[in-house]
């Protein structure tokens, strides 16, 4: 007899980190080193409401550029600290 159900086949799917976590883990990131969205504008090449937006989760924040703002925000550090 034909079995009346498909086999359910169970699959592991790593998840990818949740855009709440990376903007939320930015905004820390900018928190320590003490800078503010206009201080990555310069870098983005971005308006600092933009940035705001991107980070607070009012803008979909994609994975690439979180890590444009994640290199954005090591440049400023360096910046700082080489004056």
């Amino acid at each position: 007899m034909a079995a009346l159900h498909p086999q359910i086949v169970q699959t592991t799917v790593t998840p990818e980190p949740a855009v709440e976590d990376l903007a939320g883990d930015l905004r820390a990131l900018m928190a320590r080193r003490q800078l503010y969205f206009y201080d990555l504008a310069h870098y983005l090449r971005l308006h600092p409401a933009t940035i705001g937006q991107l980070l607070r989760g009012r803008k979909r924040l994609r994975p690439e550029l979180a890590e444009r703002i994640r290199q954005a925000i090591d440049a400023a550090t360096r910046d700082r600290e080489a004056v």
